[in-house]
């Protein structure tokens, strides 16, 4: 353990060196400057002296050639502490003064520890001579002179910096927009500082995007790429995720997350601190390459930080001086408002006043009381009262007796609904009372509002005596008019079903009248075709590639012959042939007759017949045409195959009568509902070019009427289709399956 003297100016300087040698046990004094520590040292006999070298009243030359010439302390061993790098001759000087250790400020701890265990740790010291007195005085006078010329200049540079800043102050002070304050921060910032190029940004609340860049010192436009690049990654990430200044010596190496975006230039030394207030972060002043040096100093950071406090402070004044601004002129704009308001308010009372008294309707106000408030001039006509005369009278005056209790109930239940508006009398007439005692009927309506506090109510009312008189009449007469009008309706509904039966029927004349003139003109050309064709068919040998044409003219004769007969048994009504039929049997069959068809298209057909079934009387052969003509035209509406479901069952009608119901219902492609009215009209089709003739369903239709019965379509595009016929029964025995 030794005894050591500290002497600095800065109690800082000497905190750092006092904590620091404590934890070595040395026993400490401390001097303030040169004068103090020789003092000291004269009474003390320390082991070791450390000395700033620049100090007020006696600098470290002076206080060591002070030491030099007291013979009891005059070997003491002493280290010169520094923030400046001492030149050669102020090294020399030292160096004559019998000082050899230098600790320069800052230092790392372990290399102040080193510097003092060696002094402390070195032999014996030789007898220190003092310096020659003139030449250390001139040396140590230049030495001063020069330190005083470099602090003259540093002084001179901090006042420029300082006058720029208060200049820059006050014409920021009057400057309202926060886009150009940033601007011109960036830019001072950027010449005070002394940096290549500097750049502010201004991030948006959410902190997701930058709402303003400023640069100077470099072209670089502030485009929407360019704010959208700098939040990517890299150092302003960061620095908005940990929000701390950032200095970094050389950028050019740095990993990722401390290194410039890629949109903007590379650079050496960085220097970026936050613009922040109330905990919030606005942005950041980024100043990139120190002019003249490798690295931003301490003393940068200090400054750049003070830049970045004022900015930010002077930002959110100017923030808040333009939202004062706004609500100020929002305020200017709701006062005159309210005064505009206030004048408008004044005329439309007049109006109102005007209006209420030249109504047709009687208008009466009253309070919570029911007390007559107002009571405009149409009233006092109504009820043969003057407004004097009714003003402060309860609104019961003017209510025949055996109303009031029920009308002044009504009137406190509506006050307590909070509804603002309603029609009275909605389950009960009104009527009024006249001053003179004549009752009348009125309607009338109620509604409410509260002012200081005051619930008033305001009636309106309509005298409606001849009105009803009129209603009454008109009444009368809509009743002899509304049964002229149903009678004339039904006639007018019986005309068009009557003219729609005799069109229908008109039609069907003159297309079986065609029908059959152009079936006896074609069957003979027809006859003589399949003649001729199977002639040929017999004299060509059996592998003649001519049979094949030959085959096809025979299957198109065939399938005109088939139309021809069509329209004949459209045209005509053949005789019929009546016996009695088990409806399943001749649909089982008829499936049969078309049974390949049917397997080849991939229609699944599903019977569900009923167990008993009673029998009907009918056309077999015609019956059988008109299910194969339905089972065709079912497996034609499912290209891509499907599923057609054959029901047979009796039921009693509403009317009851009883029938045998089938049903045909596929899964096919449908028929639009346009097209529903349409199909039972000869030859209209759905199906394609060549496809049908448009004769099967209207021959169906007719077949099923000669049998007395119904046929009737249901469908939806692409959702199938339903056919349902009902035959009558006769009084046979069900069939069992």
């Amino acid at each position: 353990m030794a005894s050591i003297l500290i002497i600095d100016d800065r109690p800082t300087n000497r905190q750092f060196l006092t904590t620091l040698l404590g934890y070595r046990n040395h026993q400490i004094m401390e001097a303030s400057d040169g004068a103090e520590g020789l003092h000291l040292a004269s009474v003390h006999h320390p082991d070791l002296i450390i000395s700033d070298v620049l100090m007020p009243t006696m600098d470290g030359y002076e206080f060591v050639r002070q030491l030099r010439l007291n013979p009891d302390i005059r070997n003491t061993r002493v280290i010169f502490s520094t923030a400046h790098f001492l030149s050669r001759e102020s090294q020399a000087l030292a160096r004559a003064c019998g000082v050899t250790s230098i600790i320069y400020k800052p230092s790392e701890p372990a290399d102040v520890l080193r510097i003092v265990d060696d002094e402390l740790g070195a032999g014996p010291t030789t007898p220190i001579q003092p310096a020659q007195t003139e030449e250390f005085d001139r040396e140590h006078l230049q030495l001063l002179t020069n330190k005083l010329s470099e602090k003259a200049d540093q002084l001179r540079e901090t006042n420029a910096k300082l006058t720029a800043l208060v200049e820059l102050s006050a014409e920021l002070a009057k400057e309202r927009d926060p886009a150009e304050l940033l601007d011109r921060y960036c830019s001072v910032a950027r010449e005070v500082i002394g940096v290549k190029w500097s750049l502010v940004a201004l991030l948006e609340k959410d902190r997701r995007s930058v709402e303003h860049v400023s640069v100077t010192g470099i072209d670089l436009a502030a485009t929407p790429e360019l704010r959208s690049g700098l939040l990517e990654t890299g150092l302003f990430v960061t620095l908005l995720n940990e929000g701390r200044t950032i200095r970094i010596h050389d950028n050019s190496s740095a990993e990722t997350a401390l290194s410039l975006p890629d949109c903007l230039p590379r650079a050496g030394s960085l220097l970026i601190v936050p613009l922040a207030m109330r905990e919030r972060i606005y942005g950041w002043l980024c100043l990139v390459d120190k002019l003249g040096l490798d690295a931003f100093s301490e003393q940068d950071e200090k400054l750049a930080t003070a830049f970045a406090v004022k900015m930010a402070i002077a930002y959110d004044n100017a923030e808040l001086y333009a939202h004062s601004t706004s609500y100020a002129t929002k305020l200017e704009t709701e006062i005159s408002e309210r005064a505009k308001a206030e004048r408008q308010l004044s005329e439309s009372r007049a109006r109102l006043a005007g209006i209420i008294n030249s109504a047709m309707d009687s208008i009466i106000t009253i309070d919570s009381d029911q007390r007559v408030l107002m009571f405009n001039r149409a009233a006092e006509t109504m009820f043969r009262c003057t407004a004097d005369e009714a003003i402060g009278q309860t609104l019961d005056r003017f209510i025949p007796p055996r109303f009031r209790s029920h009308h002044s109930r009504d009137i406190r239940k509506f006050g307590d609904t909070g509804v603002t508006t309603r029609a009275m009398a909605a389950a009960r007439p009104i009527s009024g009372l006249r001053a003179d005692g004549d009752e009348f009927p009125l309607e009338a309506s109620i509604s409410q509002i509260e002012i200081g506090g005051q619930k008033l109510y305001t009636v309106i009312m309509r005298d409606i005596a001849e009105r009803k008189r009129a209603e009454g009449a008109l009444k009368a007469a809509n009743q002899r008019l509304e049964q002229a009008l149903t009678e004339l309706q039904s006639k007018r509904d019986e005309l068009a079903a009557m003219t729609q039966q005799l069109w229908q029927a008109s039609k069907l004349a003159t297309m079986g009248e065609l029908a059959a003139s152009i079936a006896h003109e074609l069957n003979n050309p027809l006859a003589t075709l399949a003649l001729r064709a199977e002639f040929l068919h017999e004299q060509m040998p059996p592998d003649d590639p001519k049979q094949r044409a030959v085959t096809i003219i025979t299957e198109e004769v065939d399938r005109m012959a088939t139309l021809v007969g069509n329209l004949l048994q459209f045209s005509r009504r053949s005789h019929a042939q009546i016996s009695t039929l088990d409806i399943r049997e001749e649909l089982t069959n008829s499936i049969d007759l078309i049974h390949y068809h049917l397997r080849s298209r991939k229609v699944k057909v599903v019977r569900e017949f009923a167990d008993k079934l009673p029998a009907v009387q009918g056309d077999r052969q015609r019956l059988r045409q008109v299910f194969l003509n339905l089972l065709t035209n079912a497996t034609d509406a499912m290209p891509e195959g499907g599923t057609l479901t054959l029901r047979v069952h009796a039921e009693v009608l509403d009317s009851n009568a009883r029938m045998v119901i089938v049903q045909f219902i596929d899964t096919g492609m449908g028929i639009h509902p346009d097209q529903l009215q349409q199909i039972w009209e000869p030859f209209f089709t759905t199906k394609p070019e060549g496809k049908g003739t448009g004769l099967g369903l209207p021959i169906c239709r007719r077949t099923i009427e000669e049998h007395r019965g119904t046929i009737d379509v249901q469908s939806e595009p692409n959702q199938g289709t339903k056919i349902r016929i009902h035959l009558p029964l006769n009084n046979a025995t069900p069939f069992e399956t």
